[in-house]
């Protein structure tokens, strides 16, 4: 088979079209990449600032046990005292 410059034209035009189409498509991916990871790291920050309240809730639960725990100490020892 004997290719003419005409025919060598089409085979570089499809190339051309070739790389414009997976060009285009790798932009495609980026957007879709840079999008998704945008929506990941929103989600992280919001767990880490779920995390962080539950930690702020956590030593507070922990504030409170530990002054209830010495008033109910402090209580039994007034009772024990009044008690016949």
């Amino acid at each position: 088979m004997v290719y003419s410059s005409s025919m060598a034209k089409d085979i570089d035009a499809k190339i051309d079209d070739l790389a414009a189409m997976v060009a285009q498509g790798f932009s495609e991916l980026r957007t879709d990449m840079t999008e998704g990871f945008a929506e990941v790291n929103g989600r992280i920050d919001r767990i880490e600032d779920t995390m962080a309240t539950k930690a702020d809730v956590e030593r507070f639960v922990h504030t409170v046990r530990t002054d209830y725990d010495a008033l109910a100490a402090r209580v039994k020892d007034i009772e024990k005292s009044v008690a016949p």
